[in-house]
């Protein structure tokens, strides 16, 4: 059985003759912790292979167009029944075989630190640029948050990035804020702009201020 995507949801499955419920709890992508509770009608042997995306092994995308600035040390965890088990990753998914019972719990745990993200330098565009990414989710700024204009925003190396779920803001949104910019640096999750009108937007931050 593939756990590809992760979103809250019931599957029932037939496995060796035997149906199998499968119940997912997440709030994902917003938090990286993933529940899957089975209920096999008698215990029965199968492989689970659960999908860890490349951006927990420090891969945004399967090609070198962009990288992560900084690799992380965090790496995805996996529980079964509150302990923590060792497993193989084969093409992208961890695999657990054992024999299953109802009751079961597998919790998944992807870390999600906020990450600067580089593009390949032939894309002269992007040079000396960063790009903004927690879990699978690429952030932008929006004139709206950042006192009208963002297009010469600046997001220096050293500054201090943090995120935080903002529940009165575009129905609840996980924001990222920077300490120790030129002035005020606040970005949201790219697939909520242009929800509060016209205004500037952009993905790419200069990591220095132009020269006069």
């Amino acid at each position: 059985v593939y756990v590809n995507l992760f979103v809250a949801s019931d599957a029932a499955i037939g496995i060796n003759e035997t149906r199998v419920d499968f119940r997912q709890k997440t709030d994902y992508p917003r938090s990286g912790h993933i529940e899957i509770q089975l209920n096999p009608k008698r215990p029965v042997e199968f492989t689970l292979r659960v999908r860890i995306p490349g951006w927990t092994r420090n891969n945004p995308v399967p090609s070198d167009l962009y990288r992560y600035a900084e690799n992380s040390q965090a790496t995805a965890s996996i529980q079964v029944n509150q302990d923590r088990v060792p497993f193989t990753l084969e093409r992208g998914y961890a695999v657990i075989t054992r024999s299953w019972k109802t009751g079961d719990t597998v919790v998944l745990d992807l870390p999600m630190p906020v990450r600067r993200v580089t593009c390949h330098e032939q894309v002269k565009s992007n040079l000396g640029k960063v790009a903004l990414e927690r879990g699978p989710i690429v952030y932008c700024a929006e004139g709206a948050d950042n006192n009208g204009k963002v297009l010469d925003l600046v997001l220096p190396d050293a500054a201090t990035l943090h995120a935080r779920f903002r529940p009165d803001l575009l129905n609840g949104v996980v924001v990222i804020e920077a300490e120790n910019t030129p002035r005020r640096f606040i970005a949201i999750p790219y697939h909520s702009w242009l929800n509060r009108g016209q205004n500037e937007m952009t993905v790419w931050f200069a990591r220095q201020a132009k020269q006069q």
